[in-house]
């Protein structure tokens, strides 16, 4: 009992980990480009703007969050490429996010939504930026959105799960966590308090058995 006593204690402690996360990295910046290649751009035009993009995102990357935000705008403001526009607007939320301006970094995560309506980052970070100002069906809506654009990405549908759990619809959360099979350390232990949230012990601490024998 002292071990659900503690699991009680930190189930709220998965929604930090949702609130944190944001996938910023170069495979972000690599899927778009990746996209851009059916556009009807110019093969000359297309390296300029993928070089420019680079270039930002490469500012970004090392904390020059001014003079990344400087090249963006302005690749936002004379690409033709609206997958190129909507990675830009992608990082420009980013920055606004790490800024804590969250208020701009939505305007920026839609502005990439609706430049490309398949990219699933600008719906993903969309969510964790609604879970950190407490808007959570603001954050349901845009993981859902995540998940349905999404093709194996397990971090979107750990995110959703997690926002059911906030929500209290534990049923609807240890459903989620048990189809998810990357991530299975964290993903595994908050389908433990889903389970004890649902009053099922047993199958709460076959969980965590798990997590022993795996890590």
């Amino acid at each position: 009992m002292n071990l659900f006593k503690s699991i009680g204690n930190h189930k709220r402690s998965i929604i930090g980990y949702a609130t944190v996360v944001l996938l910023i990295g170069l495979g972000i910046l690599t899927y778009f480009i990746l996209q851009n290649r059916g556009q009807r751009v110019s093969p000359y035009q297309r390296g300029i703007e993928d070089k420019k993009l680079q270039e930002g995102v490469n500012h970004y990357k090392l904390g020059e969050y001014e003079r990344s935000r400087l090249l963006l705008l302005n690749l936002i403001d004379t690409s033709d490429d609206k997958r190129v526009a909507s990675t830009a607007a992608l990082y420009l939320g980013n920055i606004a996010f790490k800024n804590g301006d969250y208020g701009e970094a939505l305007v920026f995560y839609r502005a990439s939504a609706d430049l490309d309506g398949n990219n699933f980052f600008a719906f993903y970070n969309a969510a964790l930026v609604f879970l950190q100002l407490g808007d959570l069906e603001g954050a349901l809506k845009n993981a859902r959105k995540a998940v349905d654009l999404s093709v194996d990405f397990s971090r979107a549908e750990l995110l959703l799960a997690n926002i059911y759990y906030s929500m209290g619809r534990f049923r609807r959360a240890y459903q989620l966590y048990g189809n998810i099979h990357d991530e299975l350390g964290l993903s595994t232990y908050n389908l433990a308090l889903a389970l004890v949230n649902e009053g099922r012990m047993t199958e709460a601490l076959e969980q965590l058995e798990m997590i022993l024998v795996v890590f």
